[in-house]
């Protein structure tokens, strides 16, 4: 299948200073885009810095801009916003590769979720503030290494969607349970979904508790209505399948970050992996690695703006 790009459904805080780049792209003038780079909110010295999406050192590094205001019911000077990085390289480049894993703790999804993925082709881990300038440097080595950035979808109120696909194929995908039975099913016309939740760390505010869960969407068949901490929300029914047995939940501290990438399986075609992280361009089978990082705001020192004014990363 063919996959040019990655959708960005972002449910965040836009803050001032926050705001997504001019037209012609976050990198600056040169190989990844023509326009200035997107600028970062400055951080307090004494606290913990997570990897810089739009750093110079490391300018293929993007950050989507947030997709709407929120507030959050009984903690209204916190936020949260959500960047992400995508990396592709050529089939076998991270698949075959232990090196950003090594600076990773795949064992944050539980040991039997960590069998489970790499049955299916996927790898995740979860890296601390320590950890990201070596993984920083592996990604900056990667050969024949691309980078897409496209501006978000219209915010969720509930939820994150990564999407991986930017038209819907015809697909059929095998998923291995943690008892090692495989299933699979068709999916005419269908998308290939990173849904994303996430709550406060009711023990510390300023952890996230971040839910990443597989889905193959296809028609939208209605709208259903929850609660959720900014109230009674509308949310999309798809037909499809939403893989929960392949469900993420992982704890993040300040400073730190979440990686999901292909594993060693994911050459084989129809596999979960293989379908969701692996694309065709030019002829040639491209993987794919997503850095997630969710910053915690305080909106008692950023003052909010409106999401009407919110700018957008340009086409």
């Amino acid at each position: 299948m063919t996959r040019t790009g990655l959708y960005v459904t972002v449910l965040a805080a836009v803050l001032a200073g926050v705001s997504g780049c001019p037209s012609g792209g976050p990198f600056g003038k040169g190989l990844f885009g023509t326009g200035p780079k997107a600028a970062s909110p400055p951080a307090e010295a004494s606290a913990p810095v997570a990897p810089k999406i739009s750093s110079e050192e490391n300018p293929f590094v993007f950050r989507l801009a947030p997709g709407g205001a929120m507030a959050v019911q009984g903690m209204a000077s916190k936020a949260v916003q959500f960047e992400v990085l995508q990396v592709q390289a050529p089939l076998g480049e991270f698949s075959r590769s232990q090196k950003i894993w090594d600076h990773l703790d795949e064992q944050a999804v539980g040991t039997e979720m960590q069998m489970t993925l790499q049955r299916n082709g996927l790898r995740a881990g979860l890296g601390s503030q320590e950890s990201w300038p070596p993984v920083r440097a592996i990604l900056d080595t990667v050969q024949h290494r691309i980078v897409r950035t496209l501006p978000p979808a219209p915010p969720n109120s509930v939820s994150v969607s990564l999407q991986l696909n930017n038209e819907p194929v015809d697909q059929t995908i095998f998923f291995f349970r943690a008892n090692r039975t495989l299933s699979g099913d068709t999916f005419p016309g269908a998308s290939d979904v990173l849904r994303i939740t996430w709550e406060f760390n009711n023990d510390n505010v300023e952890q996230v508790v971040v839910y990443v869960t597989p889905e193959v969407r296809q028609n939208q068949s209605g709208v259903s209505f929850k609660a959720t901490p900014f109230g009674v929300a509308p949310v999309p029914i798809y037909e499809g399948r939403i893989f929960k047995e392949l469900g993420l939940r992982l704890v993040v501290s300040p400073g730190g970050y979440i990686v999901l990438g292909p594993g060693e399986d994911v050459s084989h075609v129809g596999l979960l992996g293989r379908e969701f992280l692996v694309t065709q361009i030019d002829g040639e089978a491209y993987e794919t690695v997503l850095v997630i990082v969710p910053r915690v705001l305080d909106l008692n020192q950023q003052a909010p703006v409106e999401a009407s004014k919110a700018a957008t990363p340009g086409k």
